[in-house]
């Protein structure tokens, strides 16, 4: 089992939705929970270690590779002090294949909690990972700005974001997307998602049989209308492989 891994980091300036923070980590071979203690958990763009504050959101994808999926509330991290944290969107996205992938975002306000965990990845050989974005900002009453948009794919590992349409001027957008297979590379930013270092948090967990491949980046220049994320590059082309990805939108408060 590897603890979580923290990621440097880069303040957003002005007002609205501002992005503090994010982190990865990962579980394999049913080897139990993974907590990620906030207090000094993210790193700012100096790479000081910082700690994100009540009404602060915690925004985690979770994708899982096994034999068989998983459900939106297996999928669902825990917080330490008040439980569960609410699902973006109401199923988890994924497609059987040999290499089954499932993925679910939630979210939560910091509030009491101090720490968070990943459940544990179910199977020996399956993997389970995670990428956490931190914000401040959001409206505290309607999180998502829109419903959430979720894809997904089988007989290939190439992940393919599905479009959103914000309606909220400062609106922020999450790609996140995952894929389940044998072998594979690590996922890129194809070049349409912000390129400040950390805004696109990918990560893959090799070391089960099944080998998981996520990330999830932020699209915070969003105007108006429709954004189509560009298909990722990394990932694989095997048959055996499967994908899925969603895209979120917050809206300011």
């Amino acid at each position: 089992m590897n603890p979580f891994k923290v990621m440097r980091t880069r303040r957003a300036g002005g007002g609205g939705i501002v992005w503090k923070g994010s982190t990865y980590g990962e579980n394999y071979n049913n080897a139990g929970t993974v907590t990620l203690n906030y207090a000094g958990g993210f790193f700012d763009a100096a790479n000081n270690p910082i700690t994100p504050v009540a009404d602060d959101l915690i925004v985690c994808f979770t994708g899982h590779a096994g034999l068989a999926g998983r459900s939106i509330a297996q999928l669902a991290p825990v917080g330490n002090v008040s439980g569960g944290f609410t699902a973006a969107h109401a199923a988890a996205f994924g497609m059987a294949d040999s290499n089954y992938f499932t993925g679910g975002v939630h979210y939560q306000f910091v509030g009491t909690n101090t720490s968070l965990q990943i459940v544990n990845c179910g199977v020996s050989g399956d993997a389970i990972g995670v990428a956490i974005h931190v914000f401040s900002g959001v409206n505290a009453t309607t999180v998502l700005d829109v419903a959430s948009v979720v894809t997904q794919g089988g007989n290939t590992g190439q992940v393919n974001p599905p479009a959103i349409t914000p309606v909220t001027a400062g609106a922020k957008i999450i790609v996140c997307g995952g894929m389940a297979g044998g072998s594979s590379s690590i996922l890129q930013n194809p070049g349409d998602l912000s390129s400040v270092n950390g805004h696109f948090r990918n990560w893959n967990a090799l070391s089960g049989t099944r080998k998981l491949q996520i990330a999830a980046g932020l699209k915070l220049d969003w105007t108006s209308g429709a954004f189509d994320p560009a298909l990722w590059t990394g990932g694989s082309s095997n048959t055996t492989d499967s994908w899925g990805a969603a895209c979120i939108a917050l809206r300011p408060a």
